[in-house]
């Protein structure tokens, strides 16, 4: 909605759980959930031109997947942020379907875990993992 791209769904991707047990997240989200959900989108027209919505974005443009998943908050391996943006890649390409549930450091100067329910790599496998958040 913020680059102005008509699209098709296609599927979703991942779903990441965030329970806000402190102030961490901002004063107003303490005692708070969220769902943050990754989801599969065709352009309808692929020679659309992006429209940045200015309130939301300062810039947007196409990237190929390698470039957009090499970035630093994203690859760091084995964080939240890693498996959530891998994952998705897999899902929109065809290489993940079904579901599985993992708990994930979340990585650079955060500390615990973070629980997300991703694409399994495999059809038959459903794996869940339960942590203390």
């Amino acid at each position: 909605e913020e680059c102005g791209i008509d699209t098709h769904f296609e599927r979703l991707c991942v779903i990441q759980e965030i329970h806000h047990k402190t102030e961490a997240g901002g004063a107003s989200r303490k005692g708070s959930s969220d769902l943050y959900c990754i989801c599969a989108l065709t352009p309808k027209n692929p020679q659309q031109n992006i429209v940045i919505q200015e309130a939301e974005l300062s810039a947007a443009k196409w990237m190929p997947i390698d470039e957009y998943l090499s970035l630093p908050f994203y690859s760091a391996e084995d964080t939240v942020f890693h498996t959530l943006m891998t994952t998705a890649a897999d899902v929109a390409l065809g290489n993940a379907p079904g579901l599985k549930v993992g708990s994930f450091d979340l990585g650079f100067s955060y500390k615990g875990k973070q629980t997300v329910l991703a694409a399994a790599k495999t059809s038959d496998t459903i794996e869940v993992v339960v942590s203390n958040l």
